[in-house]
């Protein structure tokens, strides 16, 4: 229960009141529904069936004097006025008849009524008999039909009548019964319930007030003892502060030293940078001029294959011709022996003949000495593609090698860029590690200064326990007074270079105090109004 706060604990204590004030409205409600619907009964259902089975009751019993009062009448007049009063009886009793029957409810009450309507009617059935002897003046002979016939029914319609009446009387006991039963169940409940809220609330009051008044005890000594060290450990924290200023003071001395140590190496690390950086855009125009270069080789080598390929098929087509003149030869030796053979009628084709002969060997020496001369030059050609492949190779190993060399300035360009980053980050790391030095000595003063008011804060503190001790009504071991904890003599040190120390000011936590519990302003009545 010492982890609930105050005002749950109370929200307990009242929502249990609640709780049996809702009990005690239900219980009394669901007994006023009882009472409710027993008075309605009685008042819908017994009381009237009582009292109409009353006025049935009462128009027979009135019926029956009339009957025999026309028995006993010895006039024609008197007997007129007793019929015309057993007709107006007799419409009284079947109106309250019906309406009683409208009334009916129960099954036991329906055929206490349906016996009493049978025994009704043989009863009228007996009357229509006697009446005519009745006119006629024969009292004697009516009166023994009447004790005959008449009277057993009579007494079957009254047996009816009174089991009837019972019933409904029964009925009525048994709604006042239950009635007065609700209302006693609901005074009982109610009282049972309100004795048990009062000794609930009596007692969780108690407890309550017990447990508020342990856990304030209990924090006022805990506040107390807090004081205590508080006053004691703000002398302690007050030395540490001045010498931790002190400390930054050097502190950021040092660091600007090495920050200014930083800048002369990261100079000297562009510089290299920016010497990578030229050394690897002169390698990239040389990687040009040198892929320039063996562009203008490759063509020439496709020039020379070219040529080789033009120097084949002209070599071929001389074959050719060396082939036409080798069969022109032979075409015309033929024809030299065909005019042969014609004698002086093919002189002039002979003639003709051994001219192509004649052109056909010259065509056919022509073609060798072409093809000799195509042959030294398609041997030139190979010697001279030969030696254009061996100076492309040397010229591709050139270009690998400058390609490496490019690569390897191309990586001393990016670690001197990396270099430098990673000197200009420290550097400024060295800057911020200043910065947060300085800030740390103009803290490290505002913390002394905080301290002081922490002693401050302490006495307002031993002031605070002894009046909630006084509220809870405990004696308080810390009267009002002065602590004094061990005082430690401020130290001078030399100010921070590039930031201005400001003066401390209040913490937000001990205006928040001051503002809100003023100890020495206050008085104790204050804390018991509370």
């Amino acid at each position: 229960m010492n982890n609930i706060t105050i005002g749950n604990r109370i929200a307990v204590a009242c929502s249990v009141l609640v709780l049996f004030t809702i009990a005690i409205g239900g219980v009394s409600m669901w007994n006023i529904r009882q009472i409710n619907a027993n008075t309605t009964a009685l008042a819908n259902d017994s009381v009237p069936g009582l009292f109409r089975s009353g006025m049935i009751m009462g128009f027979i019993k009135e019926g029956k004097v009339a009957r025999l009062i026309h028995i006993a009448s010895d006039t024609p007049e008197a007997m007129t006025q007793a019929e015309a009063s057993i007709v107006d009886l007799e419409n009284k009793l079947q109106s309250e008849m019906k309406q009683y029957e409208q009334t009916i409810t129960t099954p036991a009450d329906r055929q206490a009524f349906a016996t009493l309507m049978n025994a009704h009617q043989r009863f009228n059935l007996a009357w229509t008999k006697i009446q005519p002897i009745s006119r006629e003046l024969k009292t004697k002979e009516a009166l023994e039909m009447w004790t005959k016939e008449a009277t057993p029914i009579a007494l079957e319609r009254a047996t009816a009548m009174d089991a009837l009446s019972k019933l409904n009387k029964d009925s009525a006991d048994v709604n006042s019964a239950a009635a007065l039963a609700s209302g006693t169940s609901a005074n009982f409940w109610a009282s049972l319930i309100l004795g048990i809220a009062a000794v609930s609330g009596a007692l969780l009051a108690f407890f309550i007030v017990r447990s508020i008044n342990t856990v304030l005890r209990q924090t006022a000594e805990e506040l107390g003892n807090s004081g205590v060290q508080l006053a004691s450990a703000s002398g302690q924290v007050s030395s540490s502060s001045q010498s931790l200023s002190q400390g930054a003071s050097e502190q950021a001395a040092s660091l600007e030293q090495i920050s200014a140590s930083l800048e002369q190496v990261g100079a000297m690390t562009r510089k290299n940078s920016e010497n990578s950086s030229s050394a690897a855009t002169m390698m990239a125009q040389t990687i040009g001029q040198v892929g320039r270069s063996n562009e203008a080789l490759n063509d020439m080598v496709a020039s020379m294959s070219a040529m080789k390929s033009s120097s084949q098929k002209v070599a071929k087509i001389i074959t050719t011709i060396d082939e036409i003149a080798f069969q022109t030869n032979i075409l015309a030796l033929n024809a030299a022996v065909e005019a042969a053979r014609a004698g002086e009628a093919g002189m002039g084709f002979a003639v003709v003949a051994d001219e192509v002969r004649n052109l056909a060997q010259r065509s056919a020496a022509a073609a060798k000495d072409t093809a000799l001369l195509i042959e030294g030059s398609i041997s030139s050609s190979n010697e001279s593609a030969e030696k254009l492949a061996r100076v492309t190779a040397a010229i591709s190993l050139i270009t690998g090698s400058i390609s490496e060399v490019r690569i390897l300035v191309d990586e001393v360009s990016e670690a001197s860029r990396q270099q430098t980053q990673g000197i200009g980050q420290v550097s400024q790391a060295i800057t911020q590690v200043s910065t947060v030095t300085q800030t740390s000595a103009a803290n490290a003063e505002e913390g002394a200064a905080a301290s002081e008011e922490l002693t401050a804060q302490a006495q307002s503190l031993h002031q605070l326990v002894h009046n909630l001790q006084t509220l809870v009504g405990g004696a308080s071991k810390y009267r009002s007074g002065t602590v004094n904890p061990t005082e430690t003599p401020r130290r001078r040190h030399a100010p921070v270079i590039g930031r201005p120390v400001n003066t401390p000011k209040r913490s937000a936590r001990a205006a928040v105090l001051e503002d809100e519990f003023p100890m020495e302003t206050k008085s104790e009545g204050s804390f018991r109004s509370f």
